[in-house]
């Protein structure tokens, strides 16, 4: 079974990110609210797959000013996982929510939205370490394989390499790739690397350009990073088009140390996405949508 992008199978979604560490999460959940709207996607939420409670906030303020309304969001529930990601999401989250936002552990949150869903009916987007993920299925597979019909990954390298990611939590990683039964995409490293988007010009009032202010440091515009959170969430929506295409079935193997290796294999439920179109065409595209 191929991947079926959300635009063609209405799928829910459930955004699973580490917004801190770098900027590009916080395109991503814009460019997620703006496809969500589009295509009549249902948005079940958000978890920070992190220790840093100031990603809650970033993740509120972000999500209700691209206009998701208010949503439920988990939180990885151990202490000092990426705990020191702050140079935006603190700021960020004071600015627009002016306190510390609570969520519920991952566990409940995953436990409490997929119980509410149909079979086969939510996919996942995960843009960071799979911490949260992999717990969640650790505390009821049965619940996860039965509700969760794909999950799309920012992570990896094709064919084979160490990324950030996955080099994060290998465990959590593999413990995803052992325990679930669906269709997973991996959007490695090489895809979004170079595509440049962000902001051209000042904004007033949007979380989403203080995101991308504070985590540059710039003092003016351009306000640009590198787009391999916002490819994953382009190709989880639109799916192979002119921009991306799908390689053929790939095993998947990660050791301990976070190394991928992707291997053709004719028997398998796990594929990597193909970047087809320019770095410069897909940021002219993803611009647009950031910057409209």
């Amino acid at each position: 079974m191929s991947y079926e992008p959300l635009k063609y199978g209405k799928r829910a979604v459930i955004f699973d990110t580490d917004i801190g560490p770098d900027c590009d999460d916080a395109g991503a959940l814009a460019l997620l609210a703006y496809y969500a709207g589009k295509y009549g996607v249902r948005f079940l939420g958000a978890v920070n797959c992190t220790s840093n409670p100031y990603a809650n906030g970033a993740i509120k303020a972000i999500g209700e000013f691209c206009g998701l309304g208010e949503f439920p969001i988990g939180q990885y529930g151990k202490d000092g996982f990426l705990a020191d990601g702050t140079s935006y999401n603190k700021p960020v989250s004071e600015k627009y929510c002016g306190k510390t936002v609570e969520a519920m552990s991952e566990c409940e949150f995953y436990s409490e939205a997929l119980s509410k869903a149909e079979d086969n009916s939510v996919t996942v987007i995960a843009v960071g370490p799979l911490s949260s993920v992999a717990e969640a299925i650790r505390n009821d597979s049965e619940l996860f394989n039965r509700k969760v019909h794909s999950i799309v990954i920012m992570g990896g390298i094709s064919p084979s390499g160490t990324e950030y990611n996955i080099r994060c939590m290998p465990e959590a990683a593999r413990a995803v790739l052992d325990q679930f039964k669906g269709t997973i995409v991996f959007c490695g490293f090489e895809v979004g690397e170079g595509v440049l988007t962000g902001f051209s010009e000042e904004k007033e009032n949007s979380p989403v350009f203080d995101s991308y202010k504070f985590w540059t440091g710039r003092k003016e515009a351009p306000y640009l990073r590198d787009s391999w959170d916002l490819c994953t969430v382009h190709y989880a929506f639109e799916g192979n088009c002119e921009f991306y295409d799908l390689s053929e079935p790939i095993s998947v193997e990660i050791d301990c140390d976070g190394k991928n290796t992707f291997t053709p294999c004719t028997q398998s439920d796990r594929y990597c996405v193909v970047q087809k179109s320019s770095n410069e065409e897909i940021a002219e595209y993803i611009n647009s949508i950031l910057n409209a």
